[in-house]
């Protein structure tokens, strides 16, 4: 008993993260309010390089046809998660892009992971925030080729 209770102890002194948040040092509203701030800005970030523009969604989730933004994290770890990686995707019905059906964000913080939100385009609020489970079939089970890059271009990995 003397040292279980003592383990008890050592951990307690070391500070648990918070396990239903995935993470210790960053909540969901914080992550929530740096994706709608990310939103807010995202067409003044870059495209990566050779995914520029609308391009067809091989994969489909999202609609035909994406256009992906990242922020300065975001580009330089498309393929292996950095901390404050963000990127946002609007989906579109044509390969015009001008026929919106979707707006999706996603941002990885090494307290929680990947932290991704769904807009309603009618109203601007969020469908789904946090983690979300079709979103982590794709992004992070290994069935798109890169954390952030568009499965359009698996050629390139």
């Amino acid at each position: 008993m003397r040292t279980s209770g003592l383990l008890l102890l050592f951990l307690a002194s070391c500070g648990l993260p918070d396990l239903g948040n995935g993470g210790g040092g960053v909540t969901e509203d914080a992550l929530l309010t740096q994706v709608e701030e990310d939103l807010e800005y995202y067409t003044e970030w870059d495209q990566a390089e050779g995914i520029e523009g609308v391009l067809e969604d091989v994969s489909g989730f999202h609609g035909p046809y994406i256009q992906a933004w990242y922020n300065d994290n975001g580009l330089e770890s498309l393929y292996v998660a950095a901390d404050g990686a963000a990127a946002v995707k609007e989906s579109y019905d044509d390969a015009d892009g001008t026929s919106l059906n979707g707006l999706t964000a996603m941002r990885y913080s090494v307290d929680y992971g990947w932290f991704y939100a769904e807009v309603d385009l009618d109203t601007g609020d969020f469908e789904e925030t946090g983690r979300v489970d079709e979103c982590i079939a794709c992004h992070e089970e290994g069935d798109a080729f890169g954390f952030l890059a568009p499965t359009v271009h698996e050629e390139e990995k």
